[in-house]
């Protein structure tokens, strides 16, 4: 693929371009033509539904038991160090 219609097509600019780069038209029967030159693949996996995630989010109520225990974690720890002193 040229160099100068890769740079239109990822909309970078060549190292030695200048800023005349920035003006002009972009060819877009040439960008497409370079387009069409990729290989098509045929993925099946994109012909079906998206999967849910198997992760769920916590509620409201799993954090709230969860900070408790950390905070009874928290007081367990302190109350072992202070007797160690």
């Amino acid at each position: 693929m040229d160099r100068e219609v890769e740079g239109f097509i990822t909309g970078h600019r060549p190292k030695d371009s200048n800023a005349g780069n920035d003006y002009g038209d972009c060819w877009i029967e040439t960008i497409a033509a370079e387009i069409e030159k990729y290989p098509r693949y045929d993925i099946a996996a994109l012909d079906h539904p998206p999967v849910p995630h198997k992760r769920r989010g916590r509620t409201n109520f799993d954090v709230a038991i969860a900070k408790v225990a950390k905070e009874g974690r928290k007081a367990a720890r302190a109350s072992r160090n202070s007797g160690a002193g």
